[in-house]
């Protein structure tokens, strides 16, 4: 070590640390990423489980309804919501025919709104006082999960079983 010039040693420390600190920096923020691939997942999977509970929330309101000889008839009109054929346009081709053959997209009956810009809710469930439950399970989910809009809607599926008219 006799030919080393003086300063070497600080070089080379030097160097090193730079070494350590670029590999603890990519080692950080591929840790990162993973956790942040892991929360949106997560996520996906709560707004998927979240999705279901809302629609079971809106099938218990109107399964009594139907019960018995007479049922119910629901007032369909001509409201049918603005974000129907974005999602229409997000299914598969076979659900796209389905509903397509089906389901009237120019009627439906709106069982709950709401939206976060208006925080109020309209719809069939806020005018039935038998609704007051199934308002509550709605009104505690807006408070846990603070969502962007919550819509449910009753489309009219006049084709499905209908008899062919003379």
């Amino acid at each position: 070590m006799g030919n080393m010039r003086k300063g070497f040693m600080t070089a080379v420390v030097l160097v090193m640390m730079v070494v350590v600190s670029i590999t603890l920096l990519t080692l950080y923020q591929g840790v990162a990423n993973y956790r942040e691939r892991a929360m949106s997942a997560l996520s996906l999977i709560q707004n998927d489980a979240d999705s279901v509970n809302i629609l079971n929330v809106g099938v218990g309101f109107l399964k009594p309804k139907f019960l018995g000889i007479l049922g119910a008839s629901l007032l369909y009109n001509d409201d049918v919501p603005t974000w129907f054929n974005d999602f229409k346009g997000k299914l598969n081709q076979d659900w796209q025919n389905y509903i397509t053959t089906n389901v009237s997209t120019t009627k439906a009956c709106k069982i709950f709104d709401w939206s976060s810009t208006n925080n109020q809710g309209t719809g069939l469930i806020k005018l039935e006082s038998s609704a007051i439950d199934l308002l509550n399970q709605i009104t505690s989910y807006i408070t846990l999960r603070s969502p962007y809009q919550i819509s449910l809607y009753a489309f009219q599926m006049p084709k499905l079983g209908a008899q062919p008219s003379s």
